[in-house]
């Protein structure tokens, strides 16, 4: 009784949700997304005008310490097989899935039931919850600084030193070390990714590790890629 209480003790706390202590905010800038991606997307047959060349979209909302908690083989076989299809419908409500369809254009391929099952599933929140709060997350940073003057460039060049000015003067001290840019071998923005103390608030993780690289960077220039 013992042996097997202790064995049910440990596989319940292998399943549970991971309690982290910070998060990334993954922004995607989705006319690079579909540059790479191509047609074969759904979400990228969409992409006309400028609509997606003036903001940031979600791309996920990451637990930092741990992935596919509680999720059976099945579904994490099917996930990182990429069939994300089979994955479980996440039965949003209609004011949030309908606020993905416009900050998460990927949803259209599934990217929220893969986000779910690979990162949610950690949160420690139900779907709606976790989703809620991204989408709150991701309008707040449209509003700021830094994703403004992204979008204010889209089709043109941003230097370096100029990302590197505004991230400090929009996220404070901590910024330069919080925000980081993933960016293709010529420099071309793919994402901004921001260390989270917490879901429920644009708060930057306290001592996050330098991730914006802005010494020597020298006439460095991003480019921002405009929508087709």
């Amino acid at each position: 009784m013992k042996i097997g209480g202790a064995l049910l003790a440990l596989g319940l706390l292998l399943c549970s949700p991971v309690r982290a202590e910070t998060y990334v905010l993954a922004l995607s800038w989705q006319p690079q997304f579909c540059e790479e991606a191509g047609a074969k997307k759904p979400e990228c047959k969409i992409q006309q005008g400028t609509y997606f060349a003036s903001r940031l979209v979600l791309h996920g909302l990451w637990p930092q310490g741990g992935e596919y908690c509680g999720i059976d083989a099945t579904q994490e076989k099917d996930d990182k097989a990429g069939r994300w299809e089979k994955l479980p419908d996440l039965a949003l409500s209609p004011a949030t899935a309908e606020a993905l369809k416009e900050l998460m254009p990927g949803r259209q391929s599934h990217l929220d039931r893969h986000e779910w099952v690979k990162h949610g599933s950690c949160s420690g929140l139900d779907p709606e919850t976790y989703f809620a709060r991204a989408i709150t997350l991701v309008r707040q940073v449209n509003e700021r600084p830094l994703a403004q003057l992204i979008g204010s460039n889209a089709g043109g060049k941003i230097a370096a030193t100029e990302v590197c000015r505004i991230t400090a003067r929009d996220f404070g001290p901590d910024g330069l070390r919080a925000v980081s840019l993933k960016l293709t071998k010529q420099d071309a923005l793919q994402e901004v990714r921001i260390f989270l103390s917490r879901t429920d608030k644009l708060e930057i993780a306290p001592g996050s590790r330098d991730r914006m690289a802005c010494r020597g960077v020298g006439g460095r220039q991003i480019s921002i890629d405009a929508a087709n």
